[in-house]
């Protein structure tokens, strides 16, 4: 999501997937250097008709839903101390994940 970066300036993230448990993290670390209080970080590898349950875990909530197209195109925004998201698929009305 960004490049490897040791500089106190940056902001520094990666997203992990699983997707033989149908999931997925997304860490963000905003350095202490860093001017940037914000940084828009855009998802790769998802199916963008799917919706994701996306959850910050720093926050310990809410979940939201959003599309896959969305977390590829317009991205997240983690917050000051909201730097760990988890997704997975909503289950669809069939009851079968996406």
């Amino acid at each position: 999501m960004t490049s490897c970066s040791t500089s106190p300036k940056d902001w520094f993230a990666y997203q992990l997937d699983r997707p033989d448990l149908g999931g997925g993290l997304m860490l963000a670390f905003r350095r202490a250097q860093c001017v940037a209080a914000a940084q828009t970080f855009f998802l790769h590898g998802l199916d963008p008709a799917a919706r994701y349950e996306v959850t910050n875990l720093d926050a310990g909530g809410p979940t939201t839903i959003i599309s896959g197209r969305d977390l590829m195109a317009k991205g997240i925004i983690p917050a000051e101390n909201m730097s760990e998201w988890t997704r997975r698929p909503c289950a669809s009305t069939s009851g079968q994940r996406r």
